[in-house]
């Protein structure tokens, strides 16, 4: 199933998938920043997007988010793809 497919199937469950992790040894509730970017229909890409989001908020890794390397890669010959997931309390704006 992919991304679009999971945005899509859990609409009628909540807006966006959360999950439970951990931030700084303490349980968070997540959400897959990848799957925020599309619900919120962002024209920009994503990895601009993020790192703005990133900035422009002044989140803290580990503390607000984590950095996932994916064993997926993205469509940039085989480099692995770069997942955030972020503290579900965050409000981004597109």
């Amino acid at each position: 199933m992919n991304i679009q497919s999971q945005v899509a199937s859990s609409a009628t469950e909540s807006l966006i998938p959360v999950f439970s992790g951990e931030l700084s040894g303490a349980p968070v509730q997540l959400v897959d920043a990848r799957l925020l970017h599309i619900f919120l229909e962002s024209a920009q890409e994503f990895a601009n997007w993020i790192k703005n989001r990133i900035e422009d908020y002044g989140f803290i890794e580990s503390q607000d988010y984590l950095i996932i390397l994916s064993n997926r890669s993205d469509s940039r010959a085989g480099k692995r793809r770069t997942d955030y997931h972020l503290r579900n309390e965050h409000k981004l704006i597109s």
